[in-house]
């Protein structure tokens, strides 16, 4: 077998000139990715000038190894080039406020803010009637029911009158009686009259003596005093018929005006005893088309409210709808309810379509006053902070407790606004408040005030 060639060394292998391998290099076409390379014979790439001999096979193959190798290493260092510039970004995004969270925001706007007392109250007739039992008995019938309409005198319910009707009978024949005993008095009294005349004539002819004159004087006197006696009995008698038919009347309980039946407390056969006070039967309101609020206002709040003042309220039947009103009056007389001091403010209201009913608990604002012209926050954006802001101020408030002070109304706050994508701080001086809104100074209208934050997921 015959020997092979020794391949020469590629340090005894001569260089080749620069210029010269660089054009051989670049005659090399490389196709596809890197661990694709195509290699063309060495005598077809070019063609070399006089004087320098060809490229060795084995060189070229050694730089065009390195060459592959170099490029792998090129694309493996930018895979983690972009991979580190990915996590980097990813972790500035996690740092930052602006897009880790969702902000709901509302643009400050400029408008009048009208400042009102708030209180509750309850809805209430103007003129409401409770009408009872003046006398004590059986209930026999009741012909009305709850919001029935009635008019003055109706009759509501009935009464067993069987003792009653007695009464009058016997009334009427004391009457009858007493009617009775003045005309024997009458006629005593006659007969009085006439012995005293007889007296008189024998008295004068001295065929009397003076004491049966005086006897006979007296008798006179007694007959007519019996007269005037049976009269007052008459009168007595008289007075205890209508008596006797007024408790009769009772028996029938009728509307003393006219209105709704509110309540009806009363069953057939219930027993009603009125003893000290009469009984609660029906309750009858005059008119539910023209109502009334009795509202509680705070002995701090008293001196802004005024007789006059428009006022709204609200009730659980309607949240969606405000209904006006307007202060009637103003009570000086004190309520004290748990160490609270209240004072009573009445307001008339107009219920012409009957949405209102007596009873119904009004959560009312009596408006005191008004700021016009004023930048207008939501309230809640006053309370609202970045959680990274709450984390901080956690973080300082942590530690021996404090020296506790007198709680003020602050007159400072701090909002958040949007600008430019991020959450910027704005510190703003409070005007007024209404609760939902708050008139503040130190931004501009159409800023966009922060009034929550949510996390992205």
């Amino acid at each position: 077998m015959a020997a092979e060639p020794t391949r020469p060394q590629l340090s005894s292998v001569p260089p080749l000139p620069h210029d010269h391998l660089a054009d051989h290099l670049a005659d090399h076409a490389i196709d596809g990715d890197a661990d694709h390379v195509v290699e063309h014979p060495a005598e077809h790439l070019v063609e070399h000038p006089a004087g320098h001999p060809p490229p060795d096979p084995v060189v070229v193959g050694a730089l065009q190894a390195d060459h592959r190798r170099g490029r792998r290493r090129l694309i493996a260092l930018g895979i983690v080039a972009v991979v580190a510039v990915a996590l980097l970004v990813l972790a500035v995004l996690r740092g930052t406020g602006t897009t880790r969270y969702d902000y709901a925001t509302r643009a400050v706007e400029r408008a009048t803010l009208v400042l009102p007392v708030s209180a509750s109250g309850a809805v209430e007739p103007r003129n409401a009637v409770d009408v009872g039992a003046d006398i004590s008995g059986r209930v026999e019938r009741v012909l009305v029911e709850a919001n029935d309409r009635v008019v003055q005198g109706a009759l509501l319910a009935v009464l067993h009158t069987d003792v009653l009707d007695l009464a009058v009978k016997q009334a009427r024949a004391a009457v009858v009686t007493a009617a009775a005993n003045r005309r024997q008095a009458e006629i005593a009294a006659d007969d009085a009259d006439v012995a005293l005349a007889r007296a008189d004539n024998l008295r004068r002819s001295g065929a009397m003596s003076q004491a049966d004159h005086q006897q006979v004087h007296s008798a006179h006197e007694r007959s007519a005093a019996a007269l005037a006696v049976v009269d007052a009995s008459i009168a007595a008698a008289r007075t205890g018929l209508e008596m006797a038919r007024a408790n009769r009347e009772k028996a029938e309980i009728r509307a003393p005006i006219s209105g709704i039946i509110l309540r009806r407390s009363v069953e057939p056969g219930q027993v009603v005893i009125s003893a000290l006070q009469a009984a609660v039967l029906f309750r009858l309101a005059e008119d539910l088309a023209h109502l009334q609020v009795r509202a509680d206002i705070d002995e701090a709040d008293i001196g802004r409210v005024k007789e006059g003042q428009e006022a709204s309220f609200t009730v659980s039947a309607a949240p969606n709808q405000s209904y006006r009103a307007h202060v009637r009056s103003v009570t000086n007389a004190p309520r004290v309810l748990q160490q609270v001091v209240t004072y009573e403010a009445i307001l008339d209201v107009d219920n012409a379509d009957g949405t209102l009913r007596p009873g119904m608990t009004a959560s009312v604002k009596v408006q005191t006053g008004a700021v016009d012209n004023a930048l207008l926050v939501p309230s809640l954006a006053l309370r609202f902070a970045p959680p990274e802001e709450k984390a901080k101020e956690k973080a300082a408030t942590t530690g021996p407790p404090k020296t506790t002070v007198e709680k003020v109304a602050p007159t400072s706050a701090r909002v958040w606004i949007m600008d430019g994508g991020v959450a910027v701080a704005r510190d703003v001086v409070i005007v007024a408040s209404d609760g939902d809104r708050t008139a503040v100074t130190g931004i501009k209208e159409g800023d966009l005030v922060i009034m929550s934050a949510k996390e992205r997921p």
